[in-house]
């Protein structure tokens, strides 16, 4: 028999047993796919009734990426609750068994899994390198302890590393320009002193001096601008954290001065992020470092002047 597509016109010659025990089939057009009913005695008798369509499966919820930094604070506050009295001191861990404080301040949890070490270098890699996040993630309400005993072995080092390289360049330069009165004036700045162990203890001694009289300044400047988020604690374990560019002491001649410029950059922003503040009321906490230290660098441009 022949049948004839209703839409198109397309015909085609079909065996009549297609059609064996059934009184009509569906077809579909091979030209423009449109489907038909088709009846063994009448030929074709219309369009083929419309397919329910399937109720669409419901949308899977995603899981929502959030920011890291509101993850890490989580983790920080979980972290944390094993430290306050009466709680387990069993480290809290993730579902892949690392522990949760390599997240946020390692030095805040050492030894921790990596140790002391681990910590205190990926403690001062952040603070140079990701200065925002870090402190962004400092507590508030911490104790200063921790944050004390990093700033006093960056302290240390750089005591020593201040005395190694003062030996060095004095021995270098000791034995070409004596001759001129000058150049012998300023080594005798350079001359190490006899007693190494009097010399650490007063020069760690007027750095941590330093960090407990800036925090004391600066503190008392934010409580005049910015007095409902003033807190002297944060304020000193940002100073004391923000130190650790000064291991860049171990580079000699440019080192302690492009320490101090990067660990004031992280002062800066640690002063901004923590204590959300905005860029002026943060640099007016720096009033009193910019006081201080200009006769100091006055002097230092004089003396390279001449």
């Amino acid at each position: 028999m022949k049948i004839e597509c209703p839409q198109c016109g397309f015909h085609r010659d079909v065996n009549e047993d297609t059609f064996a025990g059934k009184e009509t089939v569906i077809a579909t057009c091979p030209q423009c796919h449109f489907r038909f009913r088709v009846s063994a005695k009448n030929g074709t008798i219309g369009p083929a009734p419309a397919t329910p369509k399937k109720p669409a499966a419901p949308p899977q919820p995603q899981e929502e990426e959030e920011d890291i930094r509101l993850v890490a604070k989580r983790a920080y506050e979980r972290e944390a609750e094993r430290f306050a009295p009466g709680r387990s001191s069993k480290p809290i861990k993730n579902d892949g068994g690392i522990s949760i404080a390599a997240l946020v301040n390692p030095w805040e949890f050492a030894p921790g899994e990596a140790g002391w070490f681990s910590a205190f270098y990926q403690t001062v890699v952040r603070v140079m390198f990701s200065a925002r996040l870090f402190f962004s993630m400092l507590p508030k309400d911490a104790p200063k302890q921790r944050a004390f005993v990093f700033y006093l072995i960056v302290a240390v080092i750089q005591c020593v590393m201040e005395r190694v390289w003062s030996y060095v360049f004095y021995n270098y330069f000791s034995d070409k320009f004596m001759d001129d009165p000058q150049t012998a004036e300023l080594l005798k700045l350079l001359e190490p002193d006899s007693n190494l162990l009097l010399d650490a203890v007063l020069r760690c001694g007027i750095l941590v001096f330093q960090l407990y009289f800036f925090s004391l300044i600066m503190w008392l400047v934010y409580r005049l601008v910015a007095p409902a988020k003033s807190d002297f604690s944060l304020v000193f374990r940002i100073m004391a954290y923000s130190a650790a560019p000064s291991l860049l002491c171990v580079v000699p001649a440019i080192g302690s001065m492009a320490g101090l410029f990067w660990g004031l950059g992280c002062l800066a922003v640690g002063c901004k992020t923590a204590m959300e503040l905005s860029w002026p009321k943060t640099l007016a906490g720096f009033a009193p470092l910019v006081l201080f230290f200009a006769p100091l660098l006055s002097g230092v441009s004089a003396l390279l002047g001449q």
